[in-house]
């Protein structure tokens, strides 16, 4: 690898950061989210470019993983985000199986309504335990939204690519 090649890779992952922060503005059309919400957002859609990126390209996972992981945590103080940094990554890492679990439900073809995923977003953020909104009124919509950004997230990763 040369000297160019790493500039070129630290362009990338400021360029993927840069799309985790900006698919927070999806949700935010749909109904304003809190700071720590925002970061709830942020973590949610680090697990989407993530996973995207290693279904791609898993021979290069590491070093991105590394990079936005890192952007992650330096950026939590200004979402009201107060953890010391060993339970903010122990945090982020519950965070992504949660979110996981919550996506292989809502893709599972079950007809799941993502109320935890909303609770973390809206109503709760950076609680240790979500809880299951019932809200259908207010759910259908968030769902909409919802896919839209994860969609959104996944098409301009592989635009990156």
């Amino acid at each position: 690898m040369g000297i160019f090649d790493f500039y070129n890779k630290n362009i990338n992952e400021n360029n993927y950061f840069t799309l985790i922060k900006n698919g927070i503005k999806i949700m935010d059309n749909y109904k304003e989210l809190k700071n720590n919400g925002k970061y709830e957002v942020l973590i949610f859609n680090t697990l989407i470019v993530l996973r995207v990126y290693e279904k791609h390209k898993p021979d290069n996972i590491q070093l991105l993983q590394k990079e936005i992981l890192n952007n992650l945590i330096s950026i939590a103080p200004k979402y009201n985000v107060n953890f010391i940094n060993n339970e903010l990554t122990s945090f982020i890492n519950n965070r992504f199986v949660f979110y996981s679990n919550e996506l292989a439900l809502i893709y599972g073809g079950q007809g799941y309504l993502p109320g935890k995923l909303y609770d973390t977003f809206y109503i709760s953020p950076l609680s240790s335990e979500p809880n299951m909104n019932l809200d259908i009124i207010e759910l259908m919509p968030f769902l909409q939204y919802f896919t839209q950004m994860t969609e959104w997230l996944s098409d301009k990763t592989i635009e990156l690519l």
